[in-house]
């Protein structure tokens, strides 16, 4: 094979199972990869599937999106189906330097049987590895034939794993549970382990007198928030009843999710009845525009985080990034981020609640210290910086 030109620019193909205009913690991290790139001026593609709301183009900022029908799951029951040989097509094109795969999705499970083949060099993006946890079901067997089956998914990345030339992982915390895939790479001694955590810009540019004005929400109202979609992981449920116990006067708990469905349904019905004169709010909201949501981080005083499965939760950085103190439950690498309260019990975030909302010198301390952080650590310069020294670091060793 003839050798690359390390002087040549490479050509990058992003292939992640969620993409802008698609709203959450992976779209997200694809989003910023995808930017760092080519604002390097490095040529970038990238292969998704179909955006949950219709996409109005194939060119996001410049670079080509290629949408591809894929449904289904790993599972035997449930087998991948729709444009998979359009998509296998794609990845194995010669034209491709580098390929990532962001997260254990089926951009990745579909490239397995072909990643030695593939002449691109390849990296692999963590965004927490959960298949060894068992989640029960009350139908027989319970729910163990798929845990069974993701045991025997995750012994066969001994073997596929081997394929990947950069495995990048958010954080260095690694065990038997969420994050069993970092505790695997250091057992096999895998040589491209990378720890870089995600970035988000220095500044969010969201307006907090805009967003209270939107909602109707009194200027010196203490206001909570949490942002993710509606699901069990999420467990918005668990933040609105430790907010109902904290029973803050004149306090507004504010939900952003991308659309209503039967677990929004569900958190909504355990709200107490309304009484004739409240004296909190709960607003739930569903399909917001990027714009409103960062005047919401701009705009609330303290940022909940009820999920647990997290891994490392943009959201939680987009509050630090702009002063706002976090309570969260203990998920994912969220207890090593500064400037916030981990805790694990409703309870215990009620109690937590009211220490925030009566104390505002704590609430200021606390969120400059995330802040700081966010210069520190968690900055879009440092997460553009060394991705692109790690492809920099694959180009010269191709050449």
């Amino acid at each position: 094979m003839e050798k690359k030109d390390f002087n040549q620019k490479p050509s990058i193909l992003l292939a992640t199972f969620t993409f802008p205009p698609d709203q959450n913690g992976v779209a997200e991290a694809s989003a910023a990869c995808a930017r760092a790139f080519r604002q390097r001026g490095w040529h970038v593609e990238v292969v998704t599937a179909k955006a949950s709301t219709s996409r109005q183009s194939f060119e996001w900022e410049g670079i080509t999106v290629h949408e591809f029908a894929v449904t289904g799951t790993h599972y035997y029951s449930d087998p991948y189906r729709g444009e998979l040989d359009s998509y296998v097509g794609l990845i194995s094109s010669p034209q491709w330097d580098v390929i990532l795969f962001e997260s254990y999705a089926w951009p990745l499970y579909l490239a397995l049987p072909v990643l030695p083949y593939l002449r691109a060099k390849k990296i692999l993006v963590s965004h927490g590895y959960r298949n060894l946890r068992w989640f029960p079901v009350r139908r027989f067997p319970f729910g163990l034939f798929r845990w069974l089956q993701n045991l025997w998914n995750s012994l066969l990345m001994l073997y596929w794993a081997r394929q990947i030339d950069r495995w990048v992982f958010l954080h260095a915390k690694s065990d038997l549970d969420s994050f069993f895939d970092l505790w695997l790479a250091q057992r096999i001694k895998h040589p491209g382990i990378r720890v870089i955590p995600n970035g988000v810009p220095p500044q969010g540019g969201g307006n907090r007198e805009r967003f209270r004005k939107t909602l109707g929400i009194d200027p010196s109202a203490i206001v909570l928030l949490m942002v993710g979609y509606y699901s069990k992981g999420k467990d918005q449920g668990f933040a609105l009843q430790s907010f109902l116990k904290a029973a803050l006067p004149s306090a507004v708990l504010v939900f952003i999710g991308t659309e209503f469905n039967e677990f929004s349904d569900h958190f909504q019905s355990l709200a107490s009845p309304t009484p004739k004169e409240p004296t909190s709010r709960v607003i739930w909201l569903e399909r917001q525009t990027r714009a409103f949501t960062l005047d919401a981080f701009a705009g609330c005083d303290i940022y909940l985080s009820s999920s647990y499965l997290e891994t490392q939760p943009i959201s939680i950085l987009e509050a630090m990034r702009e002063g706002v103190p976090w309570i969260a439950r203990n998920a994912g690498s969220i207890s090593d981020c500064p400037g916030g309260v981990v805790i694990t019990s409703s309870d215990e975030m009620a109690a937590q609640i009211c220490k925030l909302a009566g104390n505002p010198d704590l609430r200021y301390r606390l969120g400059q210290a995330g802040r700081l952080a966010i210069s520190q650590k968690y900055s879009q310069q440092r997460f553009s910086d060394e991705y692109a020294a790690m492809i920099d670091d694959l180009m010269a060793k191709a050449s």
